[in-house]
């Protein structure tokens, strides 16, 4: 593969969280501060996991497919959601508007899929994959509205469990794909789902901690 064929299978998934950001941040007038907190902090929650990892999904756990996923995907679950509930507790703790966390989610899934994504095989897989990575951008926001929510509006677990549930559950299904159960299409169309079930949950705590505009 040359150079400039990399280049250009490259191109679909950079654009993506590029557009996502200036968008936004057209519409909010977002900071980039949080953007930029969060590939940091994601590289040293995925480092913190890592090490968990080592010790929950030992050789016994590998050889019951299903449960080696389901582990992993609760420890995907459990320290990215606290570790965002960390950074905006300890670390963002003076930005407090609904555009910060937004913003955080669009860095977090940027550094999350440029970490461990594989290359795209062709244009059409390039094409599939930012569709799956605009998808992962909706999840990640809804995701930090609810922990954001949790930290500054409500003072409520319940919202942080829910976001580490919904995250486990998101995660298991999404390793149908690696147990042979469904093809990259139709991991595409069920990041689709997960991308407006979690935004339109995120929107509705937001409806409800914020009954005006901002």
């Amino acid at each position: 593969m040359d150079v400039l064929q990399t280049l250009v299978l490259l191109v679909p998934a950079c654009s993506v969280p590029v557009i996502a950001f200036a968008l936004w941040r057209k519409r909010t007038g977002a900071s980039f501060l949080p953007l930029l907190v969060s590939i940091p902090a994601y590289i040293f929650i995925s480092w913190m996991r890592g090490i968990a990892r080592v010790f929950v999904l030992n050789d016994s756990i590998r050889e019951t497919p299903w449960l080696f996923y389901l582990l992993s995907a609760l420890l995907s679950g459990l320290f990215e959601e606290v570790g965002r509930c960390i950074v905006f507790r300890y670390v963002l703790r003076n930005h407090t508007m609904w555009r910060d966390c937004v913003s955080y989610g669009i860095g977090h899934i940027t550094a999350e899929t440029f970490l461990i994504s594989r290359f795209p095989a062709d244009f059409i897989d390039a094409l599939i994959s930012a569709w799956v990575f605009a998808g992962d951008i909706l999840v990640s926001a809804a995701l930090s509205v609810l922990v954001f929510a949790c930290v500054h509006y409500a003072a409520d677990k319940r919202l942080l469990l829910l976001a580490i549930g919904l995250h486990t559950l998101m995660d298991f299904f999404g390793a149908f794909y690696w147990l042979g159960l469904v093809d990259v299409s139709g991991i595409a169309f069920l990041h689709l789902f997960w991308a407006l079930t979690f935004s339109l949950l995120a929107y509705r705590v937001f409806r409800y901690y914020t009954p005006s505009e901002e």
